[in-house]
């Protein structure tokens, strides 16, 4: 019997792959977002882009900080929230954690 031992701690990806893993990761959760993101003519879920180094998903309406930091009263499409980062997190943690460490090879 062959006992072979893996420490992955030790691994270390290049700075490419790194970048990579980050834009991979961010797609996945900017599309796992989507549905959580208010719906009213879909302006704002449409309105949607990465920063270049992939870190950052912006969304390019006026009105999308308002609709990020401030509760409504009544959202018009069931599912959707303010804060819709963190209900995607709540829903989609794990599945993200899998799809960096894939994305990054280990």
């Amino acid at each position: 019997m062959i006992k072979v031992e893996t420490y992955l701690e030790n691994v270390v990806p290049s700075q490419s792959t790194r970048l990579s893993a980050i834009r991979i990761l961010s797609n996945q959760a900017m599309a796992d977002m989507n549905p959580f993101v208010p719906f009213k003519e879909g302006n704002l879920r449409q309105a949607v882009s990465l920063s270049l180094d992939g870190k950052e998903i912006i969304y390019n309406m006026p009105y999308a900080s308002k609709r990020f930091y401030t509760p409504a009263r009544k959202y018009t499409t069931p599912g959707t929230t303010h804060r819709w980062d963190l209900a995607a997190q709540a829903r989609y943690q794990s599945s993200w954690q899998r799809v960096y460490t894939k994305a990054l090879g280990l």
